[in-house]
């Protein structure tokens, strides 16, 4: 059996002695045989063997008899929504204040990426939503303009709301961090190239 990657290769692990250990409760398996058991299951734990050590050791002390659910939590893999954006404003941002009284500020940043379409190279230009909230928003509304290239950090989020009766969806990036790339005002989108603020 091949090694598994660390959090799948420690629930499998973590879970074939839970298996053992529930048949050892019921009186058809000793705790011995756990104990072997799980040492087979570390054999397959890929980089975990050390974390599946540590549970033989609370088995043979007594500390977790029976019980697993809290230790597959606690090395359970967390979730990661991470976005990062390099393009260009395709629109000057727009700025509103929410009935809360909090700054809300969106605009579109332009990223492009080269294709074959029918045997013949093409660029395909993708627009993505950017909101920016509070400081951060104010600053993006003050210093950013069309055709400058910008650094996008944030995460992805889906939301729905409803206009006239009907419900719609969108997506968007929450920004989390925006750098300024280009300080120069340019006049279309699809010719503008990165360059520093001392470019001629």
């Amino acid at each position: 059996m091949a090694n598994l990657d660390a959090p799948i290769g420690l629930i499998t692990a973590i879970a074939v002695a839970s298996s053992s250990s529930r048949q050892g409760a019921a009186g058809d398996e000793p705790r011995s045989s756990l104990r072997r058991n799980l040492t087979i299951a570390a054999r397959h734990a890929g980089s975990c063997r050390p974390r599946v050590r540590e549970i033989a050791h609370r088995l043979d002390s007594g500390r977790s008899r029976g019980s697993f659910s809290s230790l597959i939590t606690l090395t359970i893999m967390r979730s990661v929504n991470k976005i990062i954006l390099v393009g260009h404003l395709a629109a000057d941002p727009e700025q509103s204040t929410t009935k809360t009284g909090k700054t809300r500020v969106t605009f579109p940043v332009a990223t492009h990426r080269d294709t074959t379409s029918e045997g013949a190279p093409k660029e395909v230009t993708d627009y993505h939503r950017v909101v920016s909230w509070g400081k951060l928003g104010e600053i993006c509304a003050t210093y950013l303009t069309k055709g400058q290239g910008v650094y996008v950090e944030g995460m992805l989020l889906n939301r729905a709301y409803e206009t006239n009766g009907q419900r719609r969806y969108v997506t968007e990036i929450r920004a989390e961090e925006v750098n300024m790339l280009t300080w120069k005002k340019k006049s279309g989108v699809t010719t503008v190239a990165l360059e520093s603020a001392d470019a001629a």
